[in-house]
């Protein structure tokens, strides 16, 4: 019988497996064991697939496509306020989609190596920063032409760690507590101090949840108060479109957060949970619908600014698409979220 492999090269192997399934991997291949040449190819054949197997579980689609368009438009945001319309002509929409596929590489990898019940949001954020601005030094050795203005970087870096840690907040899987099991004891009636427990946690996770909302909207002020400072009434109106747009989804946010009590009551927890239920139910109406067509306004402006260049309108197609695909995301994680909620309330309905 052939002897375990080394222990530098074990080591070495173990540091690209995840964690979770680590011990798991390396004992397999100690068994198969029969020199180092066959021990290294055989990790290099397995050690990539237990990579992506451990991605596709710990990646959720929908949040990941939100974590994209948060970054990028993160980094769009920053170059308009910054580097002004001239700034997005030639390749500078596929520049800015560089440190943002970067940081998004990093909060996947972050998820598939670290534990989920320790995950902190402005750590994975700060990861994906990090990461980001070390795309750009890559960048300098490689190709420099493709590289963002100095302060471009730092403004959308800021600002992804921003939104980062609030969507992570807000609507990380990892970090949501709706039940979907009714009420404790299979059935048996819920206790008022179980009662008051439950409501609090639930205006826990709602108030959770609008601080991501708010930091959106924030991030979607700061495209409005630019242009509508500008001299061109087509700048005035698209900067009057985002920020009345924002302005209504921040009196929306307030106005939910006001008609929140907590519940001491089986009755009163339900009233409660029908009303959370009927936010996610109408999310499109109050929050994605209006952001989105904040997103496509800044989209057709800065494409109308520089209307005469070839392909400027095809340049915008990133930033678009990327857009949807986040309003997608938003609506289907609320309907999941909604369904969830029914499910308590007929859980509720069947233990009376």
């Amino acid at each position: 019988m052939a002897p375990g492999p080394p222990k530098v090269m074990e080591r070495v192997v173990g540091f690209f497996i995840p964690p979770a399934c680590r011990e798991e991997v390396l004992g397999d291949l100690c068994e198969r064991y029969r020199s180092p040449a066959q021990y290294l190819l055989e990790a290099l054949r397995t050690v990539p697939l237990v990579v992506v197997s451990r991605i596709r579980r710990t990646s959720e689609p929908r949040l990941l496509l939100a974590e994209a368009a948060t970054l990028y438009i993160s980094f769009l945001a920053a170059a308009w306020w910054l580097a002004g319309t001239p700034f997005f002509a030639d390749t500078a929409w596929m520049r800015l989609a560089i440190p943002s596929a970067a940081a998004l590489a990093a909060l996947v990898l972050r998820d598939a190596w670290s534990d989920p019940g320790r995950r902190t949001p402005a750590v994975d954020s700060a990861l994906a920063v990090t990461l980001a601005f070390l795309s750009q030094a890559a960048l300098s050795v490689l190709d420099p032409s493709w590289l963002l203005p100095r302060w471009v970087l730092l403004g959308g870096a800021g600002m992804s760690l921003l939104l980062l840690s609030a969507l992570r907040t807000g609507f990380h899987p990892g970090r949501q507590h709706l039940k979907e099991a009714g009420p404790a004891g299979g059935g048996s009636p819920l206790t008022p101090d179980e009662i008051l427990r439950r409501s609090q946690e639930l205006r826990k996770n709602a108030r959770q949840r609008d601080l991501a909302l708010l930091t959106c909207v924030l991030f979607i002020s700061m495209l409005g108060w630019q242009p509508i400072l500008g001299q061109p009434i087509a700048d005035w109106l698209a900067g009057a479109v985002t920020l009345a747009a924002a302005g209504y989804v921040t009196w929306r946010v307030y106005r939910n957060n006001s008609a929140r009590a907590n519940a001491v009551t089986l009755d009163a927890y339900r009233a409660q949970l029908e009303r959370q239920r009927d936010e996610h139910r109408t999310i499109w109406k109050w929050f994605v619908g209006p952001l989105l067509v904040s997103m496509l306004t800044f989209a057709l402006r800065a494409a109308l600014a520089q209307w005469q260049r070839q392909g400027q309108w095809a340049l915008i197609i990133p930033f678009v698409a990327l857009s949807l695909c986040w309003s997608f995301t938003m609506g289907k994680h609320s309907e999941r979220a909604a369904r969830r909620l029914q499910q308590e309330i007929d859980a509720l309905d069947r233990a009376r």
